[in-house]
């Protein structure tokens, strides 16, 4: 058995698809059938990851309302049968935070099968020049 969230992010990592109807608005049924679909046919723990929102350049064009809904989806579709994650795409490192609060929180985050440890959450940042940082926040008990 797995002990980590982290230790369970292994495989190929799908980026999956976001479903939008002809007025744009998410069609998260269909996101939640193809990934039903993906796990029938064996993307399951220790073959893949999915990853959702993020890997096909959605993510700077949803509000958080739809971020957090695909959150929801993916983790319930999901069902515990293979890790998760999601794109997290901010201009603001305030806002890259608190989202990245909502999914790591493990009082409050749908599920989402993070690379944070218990201890402290840590936000990576890619900035236009190619640099990167990562930034620490300590949890308040």
């Amino acid at each position: 058995m797995v002990s980590s969230r982290r230790e369970k992010l292994q495989g190929i990592l799908v980026s999956l698809p976001t479903f939008n109807d002809e007025k744009f608005n998410l069609r998260l049924d269909r996101s939640k059938t193809h990934i039903r679909w993906l796990i029938d046919q064996g993307i399951v723990e220790g073959s893949g990851v999915l990853m959702i929102a993020g890997g096909l350049g959605e993510g700077y064009f949803l509000d958080d309302d739809e971020w957090q809904g695909m959150a929801h989806a993916v983790v319930e579709a999901a069902d515990g049968k293979v890790p998760t994650m999601i794109g997290l795409f901010e201009l603001s490192a305030r806002r890259a935070t608190k989202k990245a609060r909502y999914v790591g929180d493990p009082d409050d985050r749908p599920g989402i099968d993070t690379a944070v440890d218990d201890e402290q959450l840590r936000v990576a940042i890619t900035f236009a020049d190619g640099g990167q940082t990562e930034v620490g926040i300590a949890r308040t008990p």
